[in-house]
């Protein structure tokens, strides 16, 4: 028999029994997604969790993708997040078989050749919050994880597309000017961004963003000494950081 418990209450209870064995980074990213389901429940009239059935999951997985235009990669990691809080409302006799029912987006995405999980992501977070501070690296990463922007998009950013008070970046397509995106027109939008990010930008901008233009005069936001980088500058970032060795110390000894 399932027992009856509004979603913000099920969420703050699962929050607080997970809180002592995951880390910062992963009780900030589980806290993030599940405030937009609470959200999500509270605009569709769900009043307890136990009302909640497979089409409704999916409706938010659609809702998630489509209304927010997050990426694949993300979609997946953010499902699995809510998988696993369904889980635990199902051992807490609050739901019945939603979790492994749950039909899994393909995690595939141009901006990465691997997929990086939740779990994982936390450990690479961490570790540049300890040891590279508001660096290009940690800049970058915070960037693409919390937006699930395509490399493109994130270098196509101008340092006035990025509004720190305000807490969103503009997205837009300048093709003219160097920066196509593959939507085009169709990819303007305002994202978003949580404050701690925008913590990590604002040092960024401060301490290590060099004073730079491109060749058509704009001002990258993620910059080189040269000017703007090319994807594969920022790609390579990426690989450097996402190796379990950076992060975990735990490289293979082949």
């Amino acid at each position: 028999m399932t027992r009856q418990i509004e979603p913000e209450r099920a969420v703050e209870r699962y929050l607080n029994e997970r809180r002592a064995d995951i880390s910062e980074s992963t009780y900030y990213n589980h806290s993030s997604l599940l405030s937009q389901f609470i959200e999500w429940c509270e605009a569709e009239g769900l009043e307890y969790v136990n009302e909640l059935d497979g089409f409704h999951i999916s409706d938010f997985k659609i809702h998630r993708r489509d209304e927010d235009g997050i990426n694949k990669v993300t979609l997946y990691n953010q499902m699995t997040v809510l998988r696993v809080f369904l889980r635990w409302c199902e051992s807490r006799s609050l739901v019945e078989g939603l979790a492994e029912n749950i039909l899994m987006p393909v995690p595939e995405d141009d901006s990465r050749d691997t997929m990086i999980d939740s779990e994982t992501a936390a450990q690479i977070l961490q570790h540049l919050q300890k040891y590279e501070y508001g660096t290009l690296k940690h800049t970058v990463f915070s960037l693409l994880w919390d937006t699930g922007f395509r490399v493109g998009t994130l270098r196509a950013v101008d340092l006035y597309d990025y509004h720190s008070e305000e807490q969103f970046i503009e997205v837009e397509h300048r093709a003219e000017t160097g920066t196509p995106l593959k939507n085009k027109y169709g990819a303007k939008r305002e994202v978003n961004l949580h404050e701690w990010v925008c913590g990590v930008i604002d040092d960024y901008v401060e301490m290590y963003r060099h004073d730079v233009t491109d060749d058509h005069g704009r001002e990258p936001l993620i910059t080189t000494q040269q000017g703007r980088p090319v994807r594969s500058n920022i790609r390579g970032h990426i690989n450097s950081m996402t190796r379990p060795c950076v992060y975990a110390d735990s490289c293979s000894s082949r």
